[in-house]
């Protein structure tokens, strides 16, 4: 792809109520990617249908799963068969209850292109709208009820990679599928990258949803089970989990942070 391609991958499951503003706000961005996919996790047909009719609006490509496989599998097969296939400069993974501001990818890319030539993760300032209906990022402040959220690396939603080194990428392959603390153990499985977490205004915004992304309605409660379980059996999956968390939230992101204000 061209130097400055960027590509957005909104990952989907059962939020049909939730997605289409989630598309408005990549379309309305001042700076369009050049690829828009939307991965849907094999949502019930009224979803699916929704996404279909949807696409005849919005110009996106609907990547739909055979079965669900929970949300950790499906950012590695984005991953695998997404940007490593079509290599873009920039890539962003963005959930279906969250939304972006108009200039996030113009910001984003600005910043990324202004930094030394090495693959990198830009963590965006990260607000939640809760179940307000008015989605302005205008509206929120650095104080009170509505203050913006530095304190964690935080959603993938707020992330945008920069890969100018392909020959430099390293993504672990997964080796846990127990479905819960996701970004952890993505963030966990990357090597290779320099991170910023900038700070300023909001420009990506998380709306309130029932039900977790990519999973069932009693999948909490499963995926409990399954960490429980593991644990009791001392099954290698669970260190690794905690592995993965201990990597992503202590280790080297949180080391070798920079914040650009």
């Amino acid at each position: 792809m061209n130097i400055m391609s960027i590509i957005t991958v909104i990952t989907h499951f059962n939020r049909s109520n939730l997605v289409r503003s989630t598309v408005e706000s990549v379309f309305s961005n001042t700076l369009l990617p050049d690829k828009v996919f939307i991965y849907d996790d094999f949502s019930s047909e009224e979803h699916y249908d929704f996404l279909l009719k949807l696409s005849k609006v919005f110009d996106f490509t609907i990547i739909r799963g055979p079965k669900n496989i929970g949300i950790v599998d499906v950012r590695h097969f984005v991953i695998q068969n997404i940007v490593l296939e079509f290599k873009p400069l920039f890539f962003h993974f963005l959930d279906d209850d969250d939304i972006i501001s108009p200039e996030f990818y113009k910001q984003a890319t600005s910043l990324a292109l202004n930094s030394p030539s090495k693959n990198a993760l830009f963590s965006m300032p990260y607000c939640s709208f809760g179940d307000q209906n008015n989605l302005n990022f205008q509206s929120f402040t650095f104080l009170g009820k509505n203050k913006v959220d530095y304190l964690k690396l935080g959603s993938p939603s707020r992330v945008i990679w920069y890969i100018p080194r392909y020959s430099e990428l390293i993504i672990h392959k997964n080796k846990c599928d127990i479905p819960m603390h996701e970004d952890w153990i993505l963030y966990g499985n990357l090597n290779s990258f320099d991170f910023y977490r900038i700070e300023g205004l909001p420009l990506v915004g998380y709306r309130r949803s029932n039900g977790l992304n990519m999973s069932s309605k009693y999948s909490s409660l499963k995926d409990l089970a399954k960490v429980l379980g593991t644990l009791f059996r001392r099954d290698k999956r669970f260190f690794y989990l905690i592995f993965s968390i201990i990597k992503a939230e202590l280790g080297k992101f949180y080391n070798n942070a920079r914040y650009i204000n």
